[in-house]
């Protein structure tokens, strides 16, 4: 990246979300058409200086001009936000997207165009991570906790496979009667690398890197090898106590 003398310059990764619903609910000559009108609009945005370039089937690198300071950047980002929210008219339906961005400032964040795409991507999947935010700027600890995620998702794959997330039985208790109706099913973690992994953390690693499945089953596997084992006693020995965990999945046997 040129070295300007001016310089506070913003390089964002932009991914289209909604384009795949769009493909299969549409067809995939309507999707080319929305992505033509998602260009039309971010070449429109960056028509007095940027770079707009397609890099991915639903993601678009977009390159600002100097800009004055990162309030001038927030700026052009909410303005991006906004401007994709409207809705797509023209192709036959109706269609909203919306654009989930990640942020890197030039020369804040890096000095070359690769390092500054590298971290602009990693703000991006921050965004996603934090659920619906619609965009966020890079920093440091992003990195960290992304190779972090990476690597408990990598342990986790073994640990399920080891069945080394244990069960743990909360009682669930008829306040009216005092009487343990239920036992909710909690999954706990203590990698021997990583040591105690919380919930909230594997969890939703689990879901984004598509094995929540596996580890409900084993969940369930698991709990129904407890009870047969004696290792929870039922007060109603005629009826399984209820299991819930990841995926809310609960049984009831006799």
């Amino acid at each position: 990246m040129r070295h300007d003398a001016v310089s506070h310059r913003a390089l964002m990764v932009v991914s289209i979300v909604g384009l795949n619903q769009v493909n299969e609910t549409y067809g995939h000559a309507t999707g080319d058409d929305l992505l033509l009108a998602v260009s039309a609009r971010l070449k429109e945005l960056f028509e007095d200086g940027g770079v707009v370039a397609r890099i991915a089937a639903n993601e678009f690198v977009l390159l600002s001009k100097p800009l004055k300071g990162s309030a001038e950047v927030l700026r052009l980002v909410q303005k991006l936000i906004l401007t994709m929210e409207d809705p797509f008219r023209g192709l036959g339906n109706e269609i909203v997207v919306l654009a989930r961005v990640g942020i890197a400032s030039y020369p804040q964040d890096g000095r070359t165009a690769r390092l500054l795409l590298r971290r602009a991507d990693v703000a991006k999947r921050q965004a996603k991570t934090d659920g619906n935010s619609a965009f966020a700027f890079f920093d440091e600890g992003m990195e960290h906790n992304l190779m972090l995620s990476s690597r408990i998702g990598s342990a986790l794959r073994g640990a399920i496979a080891q069945e080394r997330i244990m069960p743990y039985f909360q009682p669930i208790v008829d306040l009216e009667t005092g009487r343990t109706i239920a036992f909710e099913c909690l999954a706990r973690w203590n990698d021997p690398q990583l040591g105690w992994i919380g919930p909230d953390q594997f969890i939703r690693i689990a879901e984004e890197s598509d094995q929540i499945g596996a580890l409900s089953n084993n969940r369930f596997h698991r709990a129904v090898v407890s009870r047969g084992t004696g290792r929870i006693r039922s007060p109603c020995p005629s009826t399984f106590p209820a299991c819930s965990f990841a995926t809310a999945r609960s049984v009831s046997t006799s």
